[in-house]
């Protein structure tokens, strides 16, 4: 149970008697039922800390952050709700959870009600120590995966917190915002809803140092001892990242949420039928709203475009040693133009060379492809040879990026589909006929051949990156060749991440 405590104006706090509770359940799927909205607040541009109007003013975009156990709770941080089941907070707050032994609880709230959530799971960055190789450095900023676990209280909207992929400048205003924990009476915590404002001061795209080595920035605004992991959004009320660490009356240290869009979680949707998701995945689902120019390949690579104002800051930040160039042959607005007038090439192209190195692999390579589809080996092992065909053609063709390799050459790395591949495999018909209902499960179309052998076939969703040269001069396209594979399995599998191509 918790109630709202908010500072008066002679600093003493007092506690207003409405109380916010709620009564532990298993996941409740009326989740996927509730109405979703991105609303934001907006707050006046006023440096300083000071109480919301409300402890449900965020809604459930504001999510306070506990450890919890048979005994009793207590809060530990801040942390925002981005879509329905996924949250961001600080690592540091999910790392002094851990410590104790217990599960963290989360927490939003609504006018006299609130809803509580269970984590499912979570992800950050990790890393090895500069300094020390027994010890692992880790990124300040969680995803985290959780139910909902009490009553949906589906008269309410879900209200979100939308994100932004940006490098503020120095010199913009932020707020940044966190629930303020008190002690227990009567078994009831009392909370705080704070928001600050403030510049921001200085930004560190490659991290700072140890404690910090992800992209953060510093803020001159003050923040208090449990808004770690709280939203800190633009003057848009976009979300850039969460608070990380401060000092007494500032500055205020910000983990942006670069970081995590290389990250994949498992959704606990139970319609999701591809297991883990990206941000920018469940963005193109509709569950998260990320503004910003930023593509994620399907090896993990994200690149992000930036502002002029954002590269020039970036490169001062980190000085022209770390600038690496990329000798880019086209822009967005010529590569747009490229892909149109050479669509057809292209497709051509990429599904020759894709073909082809399918038809190259070895049978046990086969294999592996089709156990993705949930074959047993009893059915994979007699495979003795196999052909393989393309039926409906390339699928999300799109360039990973564009190089010039000389006056007249551009290098092209793309990644596509082809949605529907069609292997057709041969066994000892003997074998065959021995298995026929498990065959019969897994395949279709099998036919007897004279020569002993029976063909089946099977069909497979496979993507591929790949590599081609378009030469200007010829008006031409060569040396495709693909450089990763990786199967996309039936609905009812499990995904398998891309391999390296043999």
């Amino acid at each position: 149970m918790f109630r709202e405590a908010f500072a008066a104006q002679d600093e003493k706090l007092w506690c207003m008697t409405q109380t916010h509770q709620a009564l532990i359940t298993h996941a409740n799927e009326d989740l996927w039922e509730l109405e979703r909205s991105w609303q934001t607040a907006v707050f006046s541009p006023n440096d300083g800390i000071g109480a919301m109007d409300s402890l449900h003013q965020a809604g459930d975009s504001l999510v306070a952050v506990i450890r919890s156990s048979d005994e009793d709770f207590e809060p530990i941080g801040s942390g925002a709700m981005i879509g329905p089941g996924l949250l961001l907070t600080a690592t540091h707050v999910l790392e002094e959870i851990a410590a104790t032994g217990s599960p963290p609880l989360f927490m939003t709230f609504l006018p006299g009600r609130a809803r509580a959530w269970l984590g499912h799971s979570s992800v950050t960055s990790s890393g090895l120590s500069k300094f020390d190789a027994r010890r692992r450095t880790s990124s300040d900023i969680s995803l985290v995966s959780c139910a909902l676990n009490s009553d949906a209280h589906m008269d309410c909207q879900l209200t979100l917190a939308p994100l932004q992929i940006a490098l503020p400048l120095v010199g913009d205003r932020l707020w940044a915002f966190g629930y303020r924990h008190h002690d227990f009476e009567a078994g009831t915590s009392r909370l705080t809803p704070l928001v600050s404002s403030g510049l921001v001061t200085a930004v560190f795209p490659d991290g700072r140092g140890e404690r910090m080595p992800a992209a953060c920035i510093e803020v001159a605004m003050d923040t208090f001892g449990g808004m770690s992991g709280g939203p800190v959004a633009n003057d848009a009320g976009y979300v850039i990242g969460v608070v990380s660490s401060s000092f007494e009356g500032g500055p205020s240290y910000v983990t942006l949420i670069w970081d995590v869009l290389r990250h994949s979680i498992t959704l606990t949707a139970p319609w999701l039928q591809r297991g883990k998701v990206t941000l920018l995945s469940t963005r193109d689902l509709g569950l998260v709203k990320l503004k910003g120019n930023v593509k994620r390949s399907r090896r993990g690579d994200v690149v992000m475009t930036m502002t002029d104002g954002e590269i020039k800051q970036l490169f001062d930040a980190v000085g022209p040693a770390r600038i690496r160039p990329t000798n880019i042959a086209l822009d967005d607005g010529q590569l747009d133009t490229f892909m149109d007038e050479h669509a057809h090439e292209i497709d051509e192209a990429l599904t020759h060379a894709a073909i082809d190195y399918l038809s190259s692999v070895p049978v046990d390579t086969v294999c592996r492809f089709l156990r993705s589809n949930g074959i047993p080996d009893a059915c994979l092992e007699p495979i003795s040879g196999f052909k393989v065909q393309d039926f409906e053609g390339i699928e999300d063709l799109s360039v990973i990026s564009n190089t010039r390799i000389d006056d007249a050459g551009i290098l092209l790395v793309c990644e596509f589909e082809l949605r529907t591949v069609i292997w057709t495999v041969s066994v000892p018909t003997a074998v065959y006929e021995a298995h026929t209902t498990s065959f019969n499960e897994h395949f279709m179309n099998a036919e007897a051949m004279a020569d002993g052998h029976t063909t089946m076939e099977a069909i497979q969703r496979i993507c591929f990156e790949a590599k081609l040269i378009f030469d200007r001069a010829a008006d031409d396209f060569e040396d495709a060749h693909i450089t990763m594979t990786g199967v996309i399995p039936p609905k009812c599998s499990r995904p398998r991440h891309p391999s390296k191509a043999e």
